[in-house]
């Protein structure tokens, strides 16, 4: 199952590092992933960290590229070089998830999430209107904070 980091940091044991060297069969040293940051885990991470109100992972589609974590919390990229790699990946995935889609999926996409298509009928058009509603919704969400 793989899951996205929606809050703070998480780690888990690397299996191919120890943690000490010299210590081969020793502990295992930690990934250090960060929010936004996909991870690939058996156990179901959304059961075992989420709670009412408190939500730090998302499930995600299984063919989602997973995240190569962090040696150190220092190796992190900023927040800002953070959102500029996930804005990049949400528009390469939009592009090709809109196209493989037909008209009558389009309106039923835009139905479903509220969006007015305003008597957009061909397909370029209604692509156009869903990602005009997802770019606003995007500059709202980050004129939050």
């Amino acid at each position: 199952m793989k899951f996205v980091l929606l809050a703070g940091k998480h780690q888990v044991p690397d299996p191919t590092r120890p943690a000490n060297p010299a210590v081969p069969d020793g502990p295992r040293a930690n990934i250090t992933y960060g929010e936004g940051d996909t991870i690939e885990s058996e156990v179901d991470l959304v059961k075992q960290f989420n709670s009412r109100g408190s939500e730090k992972f998302r499930r995600v589609r299984d063919d989602t590229p997973i995240s190569s974590g962090y040696q150190s919390v220092h190796d992190m990229p900023s927040p800002e070089e953070k959102m500029e790699t996930i804005r990049q990946q949400q528009q390469g995935e939009l592009g090709g998830l809109f196209e493989g889609k037909t008209v009558a999926e389009l309106k039923l996409l835009a139905s479903d999430n509220g969006i007015n298509l305003a008597g957009a009928t061909k397909k370029d058009e209604i692509i156009a209107k869903i990602r005009e509603e997802l770019d606003e919704a995007r500059s709202f969400e980050e004129s939050l904070g």
